[in-house]
C-alpha cells in the first residue's frame, strides 16, 4: 500500500489513473492498459524553449512499470496566447518509470528520460539531445474516519538534466529539478499544490521556482479533465521556469 501511490509522482499532472467515479481506490491501474492524453499550455515564455503548445502523450503499463511517450507541438507564435490552429512539430521524450517499490517507509519509484530535438524550428525546443534519471516518493496520509473515497499525499521528486549531443550552436543544458506536491482527493474531485525548484548549472547553479495549483475531476471510470495554473516565484531565465502558465487537460485511460 505504502508502494502503490509511487506510480502517480510527477511534476505533470498525475500519471496513475483516476479512481474510478464511485471510490477514491489509489490502484486502479490493475485492470487498466494504459493513457491518452492530450493537454493545452499557454505560457508566458521563461526560457527559449518554454512556449505555448499542444502536447500529445501516450503511457502503457509493461507489468507494474510504465512507458510514456510524448510529442510537443508549440503554436507557430510563442507568445501566451499563441496560435492555437498553426502548429509546429516540437521537442519529443521518451520515459521509463520503474514499478513502484517500498523503502523508508514511503513509495518509491525511479525513471529514465530522453528527449529527442524534433523541433521544426530552433526557437520551438532545445535543439539538444538530452538524457534524465530521477527518483520519486510518495507519502500517502491517514484521513479522519472512514472517508474511503478521501485521501492525501505528498509527493517529492528529484530529477537530472543533462544534454548530451545536438546543435553545437545551442547552449547545452545541466540543471537538476526538485519538485513537491500535495495532492488531496475527495470523491471524484482532486486538487494539488505544487512547488517546483531548479538549479540551473550553466548559469552558476542559479536557482529559481514556480507554485502551481491545479483542479481536476474524473467524469467516468475512464475519462478526467484538469485545470491547472501556476507563476514564477523568483529566478527569471533558469531552465524549465516561466513566467506564468494556464493549462487545461484531459486523460483516457483504456
Amino acid at each position: 500500500m505504502l508502494a502503490a501511490p509511487a506510480r502517480g509522482a510527477d511534476a505533470q499532472p498525475e500519471e496513475n489513473p483516476p479512481a474510478s467515479a464511485s471510490t477514491a481506490d489509489p490502484e486502479p491501474w490493475r485492470n487498466g492498459r494504459g493513457r491518452i492524453q492530450v493537454r493545452r499550455e499557454n505560457v508566458d515564455r521563461g526560457t527559449a524553449e518554454e512556449t505555448t503548445r499542444t502536447y500529445v502523450r501516450a503511457d502503457t503499463f509493461v507489468g507494474e512499470s510504465m512507458l510514456s511517450f510524448q510529442v510537443a507541438f508549440p503554436d507557430a507564435e510563442t507568445d501566451f496566447n499563441g496560435s492555437a490552429f498553426d502548429p509546429r512539430l516540437g521537442d519529443s521524450k521518451a520515459r521509463y518509470r520503474s514499478a513502484p517499490f517500498a523503502a523508508a517507509g514511503v513509495g518509491m519509484s525511479y525513471f529514465v528520460e530522453a528527449t529527442f530535438p524534433t523541433a521544426a524550428r530552433d526557437d520551438l525546443g532545445a535543439g539538444k539531445y538530452q538524457i534524465s534519471a530521477g527518483l520519486t516518493a510518495t507519502t500517502p496520509f491517514p484521513t479522519p474516519g472512514d472517508m474511503a473515497t478521501h485521501y492525501i499525499r505528498f509527493t517529492s521528486q528529484v530529477q537530472q538534466v543533462n544534454s548530451v549531443a545536438g546543435d553545437a550552436n545551442r547552449q547545452d543544458i545541466n540543471y537538476t529539478k526538485l519538485d513537491l506536491s500535495l495532492r488531496d482527493v475527495v470523491g471524484v474531485h482532486w486538487f494539488k499544490l505544487a512547488f517546483n525548484t531548479r538549479a540551473d548549472w550553466e548559469l552558476n547553479g542559479k536557482t529559481g521556482a514556480v507554485g502551481e495549483l491545479e483542479y481536476g475531476r474524473r467524469l467516468t471510470d475512464q475519462w478526467s479533465l484538469w485545470i491547472l495554473g501556476g507563476g514564477r516565484l523568483w529566478g527569471e531565465g533558469v531552465r524549465a521556469t516561466y513566467g506564468s502558465k494556464l493549462m487545461i487537460g484531459v486523460d483516457r485511460w483504456f
